[in-house]
């Protein structure tokens, strides 16, 4: 993620397996997905802040994530299980 003078920022992540990101712009936050873990963190854009979401039941190998604006709802693809995990993004942020 890059600030108004284009130098980079370094964010924090809850888990150290990071897989994918994807952006609600409306609201700006980023939404990263694990390779690890069953979970999803939250990067607040304008403030820089990570934090892991509300508990989401996932697969433990999450490899692409999309959100989709119309919805509100996130889907999480797990690659050992071969299941696409639908969310809606109300129930997993504060």
């Amino acid at each position: 993620l890059l600030d108004n003078k284009n130098e980079s920022k370094r964010i924090g992540l809850s888990y150290s397996c990071p897989s994918d990101i994807t952006i609600n712009q409306e609201k700006n936050i980023a939404y990263v997905s694990f390779d690890c873990k069953d979970g999803i963190s939250i990067i607040n854009v304008t403030s820089y802040e990570s934090k892991p979401t509300k508990v989401v039941t996932l697969g433990t190998n999450n490899s692409n994530l999309a959100f989709n604006a119309g919805t509100n709802q996130i889907y999480v693809v797990d690659k050992d299980s071969n299941i696409v995990f639908v969310k809606d993004a109300s129930d997993i942020t504060d």
